[in-house]
């Protein structure tokens, strides 16, 4: 999956902060799930008991780096390799979650 970090996604970005970096902003525009950036890692979809974890293309850590320590940087686009059929395991595992949380 092809993401795209835009001027928009930079200027709304927080330095240092593993879920509002300008790479996690986008990620959640593209896959519509809370995403962490951070120590050489994705994590999609981290607030639940299903997340991905995926090593970072080295872009984006460069990118993060450069953000993080304040210098100049511009909109790029990187492959995010999300496993086939995610969506259904996402969809799957969190239907099971919600059933155990309403017996509990």
């Amino acid at each position: 999956m092809l993401i795209e970090v835009t001027r928009d996604d930079i200027r709304r970005g927080h330095p240092e902060d593993d879920c509002r970096c300008p790479v996690s902003l986008a990620i959640r525009r593209a896959v519509g799930l809370d995403t962490s950036v951070g120590d050489g890692v994705i994590v999609v979809d981290y607030a639940t008991p299903w997340q991905i974890e995926i090593w970072s293309p080295e872009e984006v850590i460069q990118f993060v780096e450069d953000f993080d320590a304040g210098r100049k940087v511009k909109p790029f686009a990187f492959e995010l390799d999300l496993p086939d059929g995610w969506e259904e395991q996402r969809q799957t595992t969190m239907s099971a979650y919600r059933t155990r949380q309403e017996v509990e």
